[in-house]
């Protein structure tokens, strides 16, 4: 089979799950009320492949169970696919047989991009206190409006988790915000980081979606991990490597009960705190 005809027959597919997706989920846009929903998700096939849109945000209203979510994402960016993948295959789902719900009353995101994971948190345990942490000053800045959009308060910080304390050089994605990364070679900015034991809290939950840098949170800051319940996020073998992705699945799989789940050029991993 051709390329052209294997990418024709992924995308074909790719919009009739997402259809589906919306349909059952009731997703509601606006201000571009008229839109079909085929045409959303096309304009953000190719925001995902890389079209050209405008830079204004597009506004996204998702009506479940869980309540209404009002959100802003940004074409031309990675928004839509994280959003996908927290609220329709719901990624960071968790079993609440291997973890007391009611016990939940901290939780940290650490590469908070806009917000999403953040709101889906707070909605699954709305008496938590949240903090987040996030590098790009532009998505922090949709972060805050989102927050505010759908009344979840959190404490915000702009650094980088690391190992060690002090400045970095760190690539900036120039069109994917969420592909910030220690580990990608490139046009480099210097940053404030911090390691994770230096902030001297500890927290129930822990999220941690930072393109690589998890084998650098693990080195800076395993006593605060050892005393969270429940740490869920990505592992990045094509940034960090075979032998520091061991040394993460090691710590992991010594000190908790872990699940793991294949996604794209990453892995999901959910990590439960042995009883």
């Amino acid at each position: 089979m051709s390329t052209h005809k294997t990418t024709s027959v992924f995308i074909g597919s790719l919009i009739r799950t997402i259809e589906f997706y919306l349909q059952s989920r009731r997703v509601v846009l606006s201000p571009r009320s008229s839109i079909l929903a085929k045409s959303f998700f096309i304009t953000g096939l190719k925001f995902t492949f890389g079209g050209v849109f405008s830079n204004k945000p597009i506004q996204v209203k998702l009506k479940s169970s869980r309540g209404t979510l009002n959100v802003k994402l940004r074409e031309n960016k990675s928004d839509l696919s994280i959003f996908q993948d927290i609220f329709f295959r719901h990624d960071y789902a968790l079993d609440f047989n291997k973890i007391n719900k009611n016990k939940i009353h901290s939780i940290l995101d650490c590469g908070a991009n806009i917000g999403l994971a953040t709101i889906y948190f707070k909605q699954e345990f709305p008496k938590a206190a949240i903090e987040c942490i996030e590098i790009d000053s532009k998505s922090i800045e949709l972060l805050n409006d989102n927050l505010v959009a759908n009344k979840c308060s959190a404490q915000v910080h702009c650094f980088a988790l690391g190992e060690k304390c002090g400045l970095r050089e760190i690539f900036m994605h120039p069109h994917r915000p969420s592909d910030h990364s220690f580990y990608i070679s490139g046009k480099t900015k210097k940053i404030v980081t911090k390691n994770l034991d230096s902030l001297h809290k500890t927290f129930d939950l822990i999220k941690v979606d930072i393109e690589g840098a998890e084998y650098d949170l693990i080195r800076g800051g395993s006593k605060t991990l050892l005393n969270t319940q429940c740490i869920v996020g990505e592992i990045h073998p094509a940034l960090i490597g075979i032998e520091k992705t061991r040394k993460v699945i090691d710590f992991l799989e010594t000190n908790f009960d872990v699940e793991y789940k294949k996604h794209y050029r990453w892995t999901i991993f959910k990590a439960y705190k042995k009883k």
